[in-house]
């Protein structure tokens, strides 16, 4: 008869061998990318098209129609779509194509060295710090490829009348210029969107006005 010291041994084992495979299973894959079936193209100031494409039944329109600035909104519900910034509920993410920076409107300003998708962030930071109306705490920016195109994104929270929401802001680079998108959800539920973030980044379109 075996020892009842061994038959707990093996119990044990097999717990912890359990244990390991279902954490190592809801780990979170950097490289995961998500399907991304529906595309919605708009112009931006210049007469250029960025084509966006987003996943199955999530919404998308133009954004300047009810925000008055940016290009392109979409989310994952319509009540997302239309939630103010301090109004996300859980499960519900929203984005905004914020500009798009393209190589006439880099050498218009005089920069005629091409710059990395950091620099631009930190531009696009710089503007954000003049905000008086909400109050910033990111993390330092990382750089990243998707789909062979460098990416950085800086990541947080942002605050608005004691109101805190996660949010990343990123910028693209697509060969034609330079995208920035910015992204938000409920406090604490942005980590749960990365794929879908990650897989919009490696998929806009940007073609400039010929």
């Amino acid at each position: 008869m075996a020892h009842p010291k061994k038959h707990f041994m093996r119990f044990f084992f097999l717990l912890l061998l359990a244990v390991t495979i279902l954490t190592a299973c809801d780990v979170q894959d950097p490289n995961q990318r998500v399907a991304l079936p529906q595309i919605f193209s708009a112009q931006d100031d210049s007469g250029g098209t960025i084509t966006l494409h987003y996943p199955a039944r999530w919404l998308a329109r133009p954004s300047p129609e009810v925000d008055g600035a940016g290009i392109i909104a979409f989310g994952n519900s319509q009540s997302a779509l239309d939630a103010q910034v301090i109004d996300f509920e859980g499960d519900q993410i929203r984005g905004v194509v914020v500009m798009v920076l393209n190589n006439a409107s880099l050498e218009a300003v005089d920069i005629t060295t091409r710059p990395t998708p950091a620099e631009v962030l930190a531009v696009v930071g710089d503007q954000n710090s003049d905000n008086t109306l909400f109050t910033f705490d990111f993390g330092n920016p990382l750089e990243i490829t998707v789909n062979n195109r460098p990416v950085a994104y800086i990541d947080g929270t942002t605050s608005y009348g004691g109101i805190a929401y996660d949010t990343i802001n990123l910028v693209v680079d697509v060969g034609t210029g330079f995208i920035v998108m910015t992204f938000g959800t409920a406090n604490g539920e942005i980590d749960t969107y990365l794929p879908e973030i990650r897989s919009i980044a490696g998929e806009i379109e940007y073609v400039s006005e010929e």
